[in-house]
């Protein structure tokens, strides 16, 4: 997970990171990869959503400090809004 978070913050000249989207399923423990991603990019916003039904995943991304937190179907209805925001705030 660490090489994942070690890529978009290579060193390299990049334009800002505006946000990060986060499944919480990703195949890995995604709260893992969330106090990770905070921890090493503390001011970049996390969006982090998983199944609607995983109320205690969804609660613990909340309290491990994403600062958006909603169940996928939410997420997939908002994405668009999401990505010109995040667009606009580079």
């Amino acid at each position: 997970m660490q090489k994942r978070i070690d890529l978009v913050d290579d060193g390299k000249p990049n334009h800002p990171v505006s946000g990060l989207l986060l499944d919480l399923e990703t195949g890995e423990d995604g709260l893992e990869l969330l106090d990770m991603l905070k921890a090493a990019m503390p001011e970049v916003p996390v969006t982090a959503f998983g199944p609607h039904v995983a109320v205690e995943m969804l609660q613990e991304a909340r309290d491990r400090g994403a600062d958006f937190v909603m169940p996928r179907s939410a997420f997939v209805a908002t994405l668009p809004e999401m990505l010109e925001r995040m667009k606009g705030a580079i």
